[in-house]
């Protein structure tokens, strides 16, 4: 093994992707996603949803990574975007997606 297989070689416990160069460059980003970028993901069927995490209650993108409450709002907002298999539970949806405008033209 030489210095630089030490070097970029991913510590204990990192889960580094099997493309990284560095520990930096891991699976999960550091930041929260963009708005044209989450819905950029979310256009390719990836849905967003809110999870409990040990910081509360936060909205990913999945796969894709954590957005903004503003961010997850705004989304919300659009008419293209509707509850994923009818929600968690009645009145209590977690999980979106964008499709059609489902809400109608009246609403």
């Amino acid at each position: 093994m030489t210095v630089a297989d030490i070097a970029t070689a991913p510590s204990p416990g990192c889960t580094a992707s099997p493309r990284a160069k560095t520990t930096r460059e891991t699976t999960m980003r550091d930041r929260p996603l963009p708005e044209a970028f989450a819905l950029e993901l979310m256009r390719k069927g990836n849905p967003l949803t809110k999870m409990h995490t040990h910081n509360g209650m936060r909205w990913f993108v999945v796969p894709g990574g954590q957005v903004t409450d503003a961010v997850a709002r705004r989304i919300l907002a659009r008419p293209d975007v509707q509850p994923r298999d009818g929600g968690l539970f009645p009145g209590c949806e977690q999980t979106f997606q964008l499709r059609g405008d489902w809400r109608g033209k009246n609403a």
